[in-house]
Order: structure tokens, then C-alpha cells, then sequence
């Protein structure tokens, strides 16, 4: 039985970590000019899984989540690190969470965007702080 848990986990974690994902980039205007090489997830299967089961983000890079305009909510589930989460419309930040952290239990805590949005941004805990990201920042995306 732990030898068929094992294997289940080890699947969902190539899985995650096997997105047919684009690299890009994107830069937000804040007290300090924050820029990301990003992986973008457009597929909903892909907003779903996230950043679950990642353990490292290098300080620069992220997940860009891009999709139709609606009010979306994150969880925490199932991650092995901290993030900032990020809300943009269109190129503007409208919404954001700082240091987010890991739910360990079954009934994790959603964090919803305040407004419609078109982007998620999911980064490590405490760039939001250090680049003074704020609402109405500016943000310039350039897809590879």
C-alpha cells in the first residue's frame, strides 16, 4: 500500500512539474522594477494544479496564470512553499496577497481577487514587499 502511495505521489509530481508551459517574461512597475522569467499556464487543468508540489522558486521566476476575465480564488493546497500572489487585469495589479502560507490540512483557506482579473501571478513570499508592489502598478508581459 505505501509502495501504490508512493508511486500516485511521484506521478502527480512529474505531472506537475511536466507542463507543457511557455516561458515569457513580465515586469511590474512598483517602487522598484520587478522582472520574471515566467512559466504560463493557460489551460485550466494548469490554474488548478499551480505551483502544488513545487519545493524552490529561484528568487526571479514564477507562474503566470493567464486566462478569461472572471473572479478567481487560490488555495494553498498541496504547496511546499510560501508565495505572493498577484491579481492583474489587463496590465494593471488589482489585487494582492503577501506570504501566503502552506495549508497542511483539509480544509484550506481561499484568498479571492476583489475584481475581475485576466492574470494571476504566483511568485516567492516577500518579493511583493521588496519591489514595493502595489495596487494600480503597472505591468508589461512579453510572451515568448
Amino acid at each position: 500500500m505505501k509502495y501504490i502511495i508512493l508511486i500516485i505521489f511521484s506521478i502527480s509530481i512529474s505531472i506537475n512539474t511536466a507542463y507543457a508551459y511557455r516561458a515569457s517574461k513580465i515586469t511590474i512597475y512598483g517602487q522598484k522594477t520587478f522582472s520574471a522569467n515566467v512559466l504560463i499556464a493557460n489551460k485550466p487543468k494548469e490554474w488548478i494544479l499551480g505551483l502544488m508540489f513545487i519545493r524552490h522558486l529561484d528568487k526571479n521566476t514564477g507562474l503566470l496564470m493567464i486566462m478569461p476575465p472572471a473572479k478567481v480564488a487560490i488555495w494553498m493546497k498541496n504547496m511546499l512553499m510560501p508565495i505572493d500572489c498577484i491579481y492583474i487585469l489587463n496590465n494593471r495589479v488589482v489585487n494582492i496577497y503577501k506570504n501566503l502560507p502552506v495549508c497542511a490540512t483539509k480544509n484550506c483557506k481561499k484568498y479571492y481577487s476583489d475584481t475581475l482579473v485576466n492574470r494571476v501571478l504566483e511568485v516567492n513570499a516577500g518579493i511583493a514587499e521588496e519591489y514595493g508592489i502595489k495596487k494600480n502598478d503597472k505591468v508589461k508581459l512579453n510572451l515568448n
